[in-house]
């Protein structure tokens, strides 16, 4: 079968396909895809491009920044259970409010972008206005470009989109991302790229944002990685406990969010691997990427109610998510000189079997060649602002 090509959203021409559908013939392997909008409440229009194959399931949003809302790997459910509902369209999240964390009236989705001009924690000036909003801006600007290509013989399918993030008098930015379905190894994988299309030099900031949670996740779920270093982000995260920073807390009302700074070892081309495994450790996500790209770690624990929202993150970054300046006074940002472009790609592998998983955790931490993992007591100075 030929390879199948399909443009659904071209801001240059005017191309805004509303709903799109093709599958599988019936003599073939069984995959489909298919673009619908949402309606009702804050999630009008928000557009949901749904990949299937026999092993894996994935839920892209154009209208959010390209981001993922949910999949399943080889049979394990990703994602997470919002108290928000379904995703909300960007333009009922206010980026600007004064608290500047009107990010969290959006968050839905098992994977969204932080970035691009920031991806870290509010920031202010001097007068108090906000300089920074929360996690940036990207994760809530839409595609400006969508294609998918299906190449049925290989079981591949290619979801390519691109979301500017731009300013007059200000940065200009592209972030490129294609998804490839691997029908074959039950594999999602991304590739980005973030260019800038300005003549003056740019810097970026970049952190994925992986989000799991019921029914996944569970107190007693651990994180396995090859941690040189870990460090808590604030007393939240020493009350904590910092011995514990790879145990998913019970769940109760009025959790604090604990959070937690990693350095992590690779292999000699810098790719590196962290698992989240179940409380039984019979089910669990790898996570790989390059820490060339992405030399910074950093595990979120939010074990509040259901009702509340209870989820765990796994946060591969150019930088820890600290206040913008911070960061930058740390040389943690990413320099783009006119035309130049980053480039990074992300793996998660869904792990259904005791011995996948088993398998899986002892390779992330056979990285770190039996060396030790140093536990910081404190916020420690350069990585964490509050210390």
């Amino acid at each position: 079968m030929a390879e199948q090509k399909h443009l659904l959203i071209d801001a240059d021409s005017g191309l805004h396909v509303e709903t799109f559908q093709i599958g599988s013939a019936e003599n073939e392997k069984p995959w489909s895809v298919e673009l619908r909008r949402l309606h009702g409440g804050v999630s009008e229009g928000v557009g949901v491009l749904e990949v299937r194959t026999d092993r894996v399931r994935c839920e892209i949003l154009p209208t959010r920044g390209m981001g993922l809302w949910r999949a399943t790997l080889d049979g394990v459910p990703l994602g997470w259970q919002s108290p928000l509902g379904n995703p909300v369209h960007p333009a009922y999240v206010p980026l600007s409010e004064p608290s500047g964390v009107g990010f969290l009236d959006g968050i839905t989705e098992l994977m969204f972008r932080c970035g691009l001009e920031s991806n870290g924690a509010p920031e202010f000036n001097a007068e108090g206005r906000l300089r920074y909003p929360l996690h940036g801006r990207i994760a809530n600007t839409p595609a400006c470009f969508l294609a998918v290509e299906v190449n049925a013989d290989q079981s591949i399918i290619r979801v390519t989109g691109q979301v500017a993030e731009r300013r007059f008098l200000g940065q200009k930015l592209l972030l490129t991302t294609q998804y490839v379905i691997d029908a074959a190894q039950g594999v999602l994988q991304w590739t980005d790229t973030v260019k800038n299309i300005g003549a003056s030099p740019a810097t970026m900031q970049m952190l994925y944002h992986i989000n799991l949670g019921k029914p996944f996740l569970a107190p007693g779920a651990r994180v396995e990685a090859p941690a040189v270093r870990v460090c808590p982000r604030d007393e939240a995260a020493v009350q904590g406990g910092v011995a514990d920073w790879a145990v998913i807390p019970q769940q109760r009302a009025e959790f604090s969010e604990q959070v937690y700074f990693l350095e992590l070892a690779g292999d000699a081309q810098g790719r590196t691997s962290v698992v989240l495994q179940n409380a039984a450790g019979a089910a669990g996500v790898e996570l790989g990427f390059c820490l060339r790209e992405l030399p910074w770690f950093t595990v979120w624990k939010n074990s509040q109610s259901d009702e509340d929202g209870f989820v765990a993150g796994l946060e591969p970054g150019t930088n820890l998510p600290n206040q913008r300046s911070f960061e930058e006074g740390h040389g943690r940002v990413v320099s783009l000189p006119p035309g130049a472009q980053w480039q990074t790609q992300v793996r998660l592998r869904g792990l259904a079997t005791e011995p996948s998983v088993r398998e899986a955790s002892l390779a992330a931490v056979a990285l770190l060649n039996g060396g030790p993992t140093e536990l910081a007591p404190d916020p420690a100075p350069g990585w964490s602002a509050s210390a």
